[in-house]
């Protein structure tokens, strides 16, 4: 009788011919063994089929959609299909690292109650060369749980769960932000983990910025966000969703002033005190962190006196260097 995978890991193709091959072949080259690799192309017109089949290794498994039904979908499908205790994730134009099923299979083993976990990302460019940056995400269970309210904690191709957490959930919906949604889906529910080590190599190029930046992402942001914040109590109105979007790196904050930014995070304080559905120290933790990055950016020559008088300020929080960049700001005069 043949052996069941452990692992199953999930690609899903979509005119994917130029990176393909890399991928496949880097989980191919995996120093653990006990998987299966099923790729779901999703109705590709390129000759994506093509370098797939090249591929003569029996661990593999290739699937077509009947026709082109989108990410979540396929993505649905991928779990439906699996035959792993374990489901790893991969983008199609990412690549894993040698030894990254080793050490996630390891780390989910030795700790049952993880429901998935993921690792820091270095990154590439478009011709597989590595940019010497990184993606570097938290590490500890309760900061990963509390930082989930203000931005996702994990790189989706990095990422393994175990198949019961996912048959538990809703399965992914939306198109955009759905693996942001899943794993505010198994927040709460599940302890999630992020190993302390890059594990892929996440590549950067033209066609993922692009949907990054793109309307209909920020507006399933958006919806995500209005959700998490009525599910503490908040009515998540259209004024509080846009700013607490423009608190995610990057995002733009010119229409807002130091008193809105100072009312919203008071109230995500509050409302987590009530609730409790997010670890309170990690939680405070960030508000006050954002409170004082809009403090420097908004206060100008108050900076030092808004962050004592607030009531989100803790000292547990402050360190010598934000205290003398908040006293330089507001006295330091230039002669």
């Amino acid at each position: 009788m043949k052996r069941l995978p452990l692992v199953t890991v999930f690609v899903p193709v979509y005119n994917a011919e130029r990176y393909i091959g890399e991928t496949i072949s880097s989980v191919l080259s995996q120093t653990y063994g006990n998987f299966e690799l099923l790729l779901i192309d999703d109705g590709s017109t390129d000759s994506s089929a093509s370098v797939i089949q090249s591929f003569a290794d029996p661990r593999i498994r290739y699937l077509v959609n009947a026709a082109n039904s989108g990410i979540s979908f396929t993505r649905n499908r991928g779990i439906a299909e699996a035959r792993g205790e374990f489901f790893a994730l991969l983008d199609a134009d990412d690549v894993a690292l040698p030894d990254r099923l080793q050490r996630q299979v390891e780390y989910l083993v030795r700790q049952p109650e993880m429901a998935m976990c993921g690792s820091h990302a270095r990154l590439i460019d478009a011709a597989g060369v590595e940019t010497g940056e990184a993606y570097v995400m938290p590490t500890e269970p309760e900061e990963i749980s509390a930082r989930l309210f203000f931005h996702n904690t994990f790189i989706n191709s990095s990422v393994m769960f175990r198949m019961e957490a996912l048959h538990a959930s809703s399965g992914y919906y939306g198109g955009f932000s759905e693996d942001y949604e899943m794993a505010i889906q198994l927040n709460g529910r599940f302890m999630l983990g992020n190993i302390d080590d890059a594990l892929v190599l996440y590549r950067i190029h033209g066609a993922n910025s692009t949907i990054r930046d793109s309307s209909r992402y920020r507006e399933a942001e958006y919806q995500l966000l209005a959700r998490m914040q009525r599910a503490i109590g908040l009515p998540g109105n259209e004024h509080q969703v846009a700013m607490h979007h423009s608190l995610r790196l990057g995002g733009d904050s010119s229409a807002f002033e130091i008193d809105d930014y100072y009312k919203l995070l008071s109230a995500f304080w509050y409302a987590n005190e009530k609730t409790a559905m997010y670890p309170a120290t990690f939680f405070k933790k960030f508000i006050f962190e954002l409170w004082y990055e809009k403090i420097r950016e908004k206060a100008k020559r108050s900076a030092f006196f808004l962050l004592f008088a607030s009531p989100l300020f803790s000292w547990r929080h402050i360190t010598p260097k934000r205290f003398r960049k908040a006293f330089k700001q507001t006295f330091w005069v230039v002669r």
